[in-house]
């Protein structure tokens, strides 16, 4: 009954896996990953946080869609150095999360926000 659940869903792994639209959305994602908590800091103020709030969990969500479609879709991807490099990559962005680091590490930087704008 259920027989075919199993090939039609390595197969969606595996064309989700070679997609090129799919590898470019993740290419972009991990820029932004990169470096978008710093633009944050630097260039907006943090009434503007929950944006990039929603788009890290955004990316981390689309992170892990990759990491499953590439660990069914994709030979030897799974327990190899891409897999653990990606699973710890996409589970640090959490840091990245305002609220996370607030509660972390403190909330130093609208402290210092205000004391400027002061």
């Amino acid at each position: 009954n259920q027989r075919w659940l199993k090939p039609a869903f390595i197969r969606c792994c595996e064309i989700l896996a070679s997609s090129a639209l799919f590898s470019v959305v993740t290419t972009l994602l991990t820029i932004f990953a990169l470096f978008g908590d710093d633009v944050r800091l630097m260039r907006f103020k943090k009434v503007n946080d929950y944006v990039f709030d929603i788009m890290t969990l955004s990316a981390m969500g689309i992170f892990s869609v990759e990491i499953v479609a590439s660990t069914f879709g994709k030979v030897g991807y799974k327990y190899g150095f891409f897999f653990w490099l990606d699973i710890l990559s996409t589970a640090t962005l959490i840091l990245d999360v305002t609220t996370v680091s607030e509660l972390a590490f403190g909330d130093t930087i609208s402290s210092a926000e205000a004391s400027d704008n002061g």
